[in-house]
């Protein structure tokens, strides 16, 4: 658990760096992307306990009364033990499993769910470009009309000071 929450607080930051980014260059806001965790995946470990079994009473009794009892005791914790080793391997390879399983199934969801968010951020690139293309053309097509209004300007201030420059000649010609 907690090698997990390291790991996604790691990918979380990257995510994260990556949105801002891409927020900066884009002018687009993103959404925030959260990283599943292995926590979330449902644990299916499970496990019994080991009890040791005795040997039937008559014959324990008819060993007990045969053998010494030393020897006897030994011989059972040997079994016992042995018995112990095989359920701690047994279940180790249980909670090895779980795990591989809770990890893969991680590693699918994070896998399906940044495929989606990928698929998302470049839809949103993909809007915010055109809305910068369209902002740029509309730009363009305001400067365009700006400069034939100039153009319309300085052709009609060039009438009038042709006009004017026209009419005082002929005012001075009259005088």
């Amino acid at each position: 658990g907690v090698a997990s929450a390291e790991f996604a607080g790691r990918v979380q930051a990257r995510a994260d760096a990556i949105r801002a980014i891409a927020e900066e260059t884009f002018g687009a806001r993103l959404a925030p992307f959260p990283i599943p965790a292995v926590a979330d995946e449902p644990d299916r470990f499970w496990y019994l306990f080991f009890r040791p079994e005795l040997p039937d009473a008559p014959l324990w009794r008819a060993l007990r009364l045969l053998l010494p009892h030393g020897w006897l005791r030994r011989r059972l914790i040997a079994a016992a033990h042995r018995r112990l080793v095989e359920e701690l391997d047994k279940h180790a390879g249980r909670a090895r499993s779980t795990l591989s399983e809770r990890l893969a199934g991680t590693h699918r969801r994070f896998v399906d769910e940044l495929s989606g968010h990928v698929e998302a951020l470049i839809a949103d690139i993909g809007r915010a470009t055109q809305a910068t293309r369209r902002q740029s053309t509309s730009a363009e097509a305001r400067a365009a009309a700006d400069r034939q209004r100039q153009q319309r300007l300085s052709v009609a201030l060039g009438a009038a000071y042709a006009a004017t420059a026209h009419q005082q000649r002929t005012e001075a010609r009259r005088q």
